[in-house]
């Protein structure tokens, strides 16, 4: 697996357990931030890559898995993103932002 990004738009980011299937190619439409605001932001980014441990490619993000994945954004929802997110140190950090597909996409 590469180490190094696919794109300079791109993002790696911690996913929590997921509750379903997630296959690369996915696309978000949405950016919802888990706080008292509940403030939901439009985005366009897609799932490019997925990995659990030891640099191991998945083809999606698993049921039940927390993983790390690389999601491509357009520059608009790069900086939007990049503006409304903290760094972390740990599987155990609870900064949420959700992610969430248009409807009707499996």
């Amino acid at each position: 697996m590469n180490r190094e990004l696919s794109n300079p738009n791109c993002l790696l980011l911690v996913a929590d357990y997921s509750d379903f299937e997630v296959p690369i190619g996915t696309k978000f439409n949405l950016l919802k931030k888990m706080d008292a605001t509940d403030t939901s932001y439009s985005i366009d980014g897609q799932l490019t890559m997925v990995t659990q441990q030891f640099a191991k490619p998945f083809d999606c993000i698993p049921k039940g898995w927390k993983t790390i994945v690389e999601i491509r954004f357009d520059s608009a929802s790069l900086e939007l993103i990049k503006s409304r997110m903290k760094l972390i140190d740990s599987w155990s950090d609870n900064a949420y932002l959700i992610f969430e597909k248009p409807e009707g996409q499996p």
